[in-house]
Parts: C-alpha cells; structure tokens; sequence
C-alpha cells in the first residue's frame, strides 16, 4: 500500500519532468540537484561527452526532448573549472522583454523609414542585452577573483579590470557613445540605398496590353488596350534596402571587432581560457531577428574568437540559422529519437530507447521516493521492462512527454493509492 510520502514523492518525481524552460530543480537546502537528475539519452553519457568541451554546439530537437537540461548541466561543469566562464542567456526572454521595452530614440526618428523604425530599434536593443549580459558575467567573475586575494596590487589591479569592463558596457549600452558611430553609419546607408534607386529609375517599368479583333464577311471590328506601371515605388525599394541592411548596419554600430578585442584582454587579465554562451530557447526567436542576430553576434563572435569564445545553442530542427558559420566546423547533437539512434538497427535502436526510459525514470524515483519502479506499477500481469517500453513508444523518449504521461497515471491512480 503506498503512503502518504510515497505519494507526495512520485509527484514531485513527475512534475520534475514535464517543466517547461530552465526549471532548476533544487534541494530544501537550495542546492542544486542537476548533477544527480541528469540522465543521459545515451549509454555513459555521450551526449554530455559530445557537448561539452571547446567547440561550439548546435543542440537540435522538438520541444521536451531535454535541450534545457543538457545547457544545465554542462553550465554546471564548467562552473567547476575557472578556466572557463560560462555566460547563460534565455534568448527568448530577452527579445520578448525588449519587443514590450525597447527605448525609442529621439536622433533616429527620420533616418530610418517609419515602416522599419520600429525593427530595428527592437533588434539594436535585443543586441544590446545579449552583450550586456556578457559585460554582467565578466563582471560577475571579476569581483569573485579579486575578492580572493587583498593588498594594494591586487586592489589596483582590480581596478583596472573593472574599468575596462565599465567601457565595454558603456559603449554597448549607452546611446550617447552609440550616437557618434550610428549616425554616420545610417547616413551612409541611406546615401548608398538613394544612389541605388536613381539608377534604377526608369529601369524597371512593367506593361501590359489587349487587343481584340472580330472579322465577318460584312464588317470589321477592333478594339484595343495598353497601360505601363512601375513594379516597385522608390518607397518600397528603399524599405526593402533598409531591411537587407540591419545586419551590417549593426554590425559597424557596436564596432563587434572592436568589442571581441576587449573582451579577450578581459579575459586574460582574469584568467579566463574561454567564455562558454549558452543560448536556450534560440529558435523562440522571430526569424528576422534571429538572422540579423548570427549575422552580427553569434557568426563573428564564432568564427573570429573561436580560440576564447565558443558557444552552446538550443535549436529546433526547423528554426536553425547558421549564417556564415561553416556547419562542418562546429558540433551538431540531435536530440531526437530517430537522429540520435539512426545509426543503428531497429532492434538496437529500440533497445537503447527503453533503456534511457528506464534509467530517466528510475533515477527521478530515487531521488524524490526512494522506493522503486515496482511499487507504483502493477506487474502481476505486465513486466516492469514492458512499461518502460509501452512508456517510450508513447512518448518517443521525449521527457517532458513521459512527465505528462506520468503525471496523467499519478491523477487517476497514485494520488489515491492505487498501483
């Protein structure tokens, strides 16, 4: 017969795993219980193996199959070895907090068409925040070397990294140091997108014509109809210049060389080999932004400090950008059942399935009940093995699926002491 704490346990085992986004699950002395959750989709934790390290990861998969989880785990190691500082963003919250907040700005009402104002505005602050994020983190680890160690040296020596943190985010941040680069920058733009419809003027006519004609032995008749119009408006081909140019343009407004540069000598001074960015909830994105942000942060950043910079992305299969990051030199992890096992035959496919069921499972149950898989299923009539395959063919191993699955079992039976 289960009890009471029996009861309560299995719920918190199930309700574990069926959170959304970065759920963090920790102890009563608010410690966290990653490492011990943690369940690898395969065998001597492989994928773990496969994501952590120096290279930049594309972590691929639906929505449930444990992306968010993976990126808290490995954030866990790394924080282990200071020879790494890993930054974590929620890319998702960041854009849906400056889509609703984005600052307007006085100086470029008139400089960007009003159609695309709005945008772009959006997007500058969206890049805003991820690399103020990065600015926090550095921040964050300087104050915890220092701290470590007194005297006059390490207290000036302190200081002079904090300062050149202090220009780093004054120059990402503030619109007044931002307005000396943007402005010339959009002028320039405007004068090349100008130019560009002058030439096209007259260029780009489009006609069309009708013509009809009856013919009898008696009379003749015909009628006929001609008109021309412009394909594009100069309007349009400007709006349509402006928006092919947020990239570039944001590109040369935070000086994104100047900044990798910086952020290097930062972090020789604090020791740091590499600064791992974990990016969840990547593909959440709105897809303009999404592009105009691997081609102005992610791409850069990748491809041109990849010897202290690297990252760890969680994507959809369907929402992947790569921009110009050569996809043959980064690592890319599909978390999805049939990509994970595809190199394998059917039954071993199926075998190592029921196996991560199995160990998923087992291993929640451990830490929230402490008793075991048999004390909550009837296996009179169906083995223990048979669940965890009947579990995986349900859910096709996607965790967040097998919580509700379990959640559903503990509303009709569990939660009133049936098996």
């Amino acid at each position: 017969m289960l009890n009471d704490k029996d009861i309560t346990g299995f719920f918190n085992a199930v309700d574990s795993l069926k959170r959304f986004k970065r759920a963090e699950i920790k102890d009563n002395k608010d410690k966290s219980l990653i490492e011990s959750l943690y369940t690898d989709l395969l065998p001597n934790n492989q994928v773990f193996r496969m994501c952590y390290g120096d290279n930049t990861t594309f972590l691929v998969g639906r929505k449930g199959t444990g992306k968010s989880t993976i990126i808290l785990r490995l954030e866990h190691e790394y924080r282990k070895d200071l020879a790494y500082l890993p930054c974590y963003i929620d890319t998702k919250t960041v854009f849906e907090s400056v889509k609703g907040e984005y600052q307007k700005v006085e100086y470029l009402k008139g400089k960007i068409p009003e159609e695309h104002l709005e945008n772009y505005l959006i997007e500058r602050a969206f890049i805003k925040n991820i690399l103020k994020s990065i600015g926090d983190e550095l921040n964050i680890r300087a104050e915890s070397v220092f701290s470590k160690v007194a005297g006059i040296i390490n207290a000036s020596k302190k200081q002079a990294v904090k300062n050149k943190i202090n220009r780093l985010l004054l120059k990402v941040e503030n619109n007044q140091v931002i307005k000396s680069i943007e402005i010339p920058v959009i002028t320039e733009v405007n004068t090349k997108l100008s130019n560009l419809s002058e030439r096209e003027v007259g260029n780009s006519a489009e006609f069309s014509g009708e013509i009809s004609l009856a013919v009898n032995p008696t009379s003749q008749s015909g009628s006929g109809k001609t008109g021309g119009k412009k394909s594009k408006t100069e309007r349009q081909k400007n709006n349509d210049g402006w928006e092919k140019s947020f990239s570039t343009t944001l590109l040369k407004v935070f000086q994104i060389t100047t900044i990798i540069e910086e952020i290097k000598v930062i972090l020789e001074e604090l020791n740091v080999k590499k600064l791992v960015i974990f990016l969840d909830d990547f593909s959440e994105v709105e897809e303009k932004t999404l592009k105009n942000f691997v081609d102005v942060i992610l791409a850069p950043l990748n491809n041109w400090a990849n010897d202290f910079i690297c990252f760890k992305v969680a994507a959809y299969p369907s929402r992947i950008y790569y921009g110009a990051i050569d996809p043959g030199k980064i690592d890319i992890v599909n978390l999805d059942f049939y990509n994970l096992y595809s190199n394998h035959d059917k039954s071993t496919m199926e075998s190592l399935s029921a196996d991560f069921t199995q160990r998923l499972i087992n291993q929640r149950l451990k830490q929230f009940c402490k008793v075991k898989f048999e004390d909550f299923f009837d296996t009179t009539n169906t083995s223990p093995e048979e669940y965890y395959d009947l579990i995986f063919r349900a859910s096709m191993n996607v965790p967040r699926i097998i919580g509700y699955l379990l959640y559903y079992c503990n509303q009709t039976h569990i939660s009133i002491g049936k098996k």
